[in-house]
């Protein structure tokens, strides 16, 4: 296997998910890191700079859209795309999204579509 070329970060607290997307990106020489809580991710995004950040929105100690805007205003992640994946309805959180300038992704299609977003977003084939 290649050398892992693209860097994502996942900041979700449900366990089950991130190491499922985690296991279909590796396939794809990702290098992925987890973080479970939205204070612990802010950290890692500011040390690692991810070439993308799947960011949930319902976590302990942090609401992902509180964390969304701090990401947009660090230099070292002000640009770095970032999919929110959520079971929220898209409403619920549409204008947080909009104005931290993220992607929506609805967290309940198959763990593979959600993947295939992250690798297309990446630059990468499916």
């Amino acid at each position: 296997m290649p050398e892992p070329s693209k860097r994502v970060l996942i900041i979700d607290d449900d366990v089950d998910f991130s190491e499922l997307l985690t296991s279909m990106l590796s396939k794809s020489a990702v290098k992925v890191h987890i973080s479970h809580y939205g204070e612990e991710g802010l950290q890692e995004a500011r040390r690692m700079k991810p070439d993308l950040i799947v960011l949930d929105v319902m976590m302990p100690g942090m609401h992902g859209i509180h964390a969304l805007g701090l990401l947009r205003t660090w230099e070292e992640t002000a640009h770095t795309p970032i999919l929110i994946a959520t079971t929220l309805p898209r409403e619920d959180i549409e204008v947080g999204v909009a104005e931290g300038d993220a992607e929506y992704i609805d967290k309940s299609v198959s763990i593979q579509s959600i993947a295939n977003r992250v690798k297309r977003r990446l630059g990468l084939p499916d």
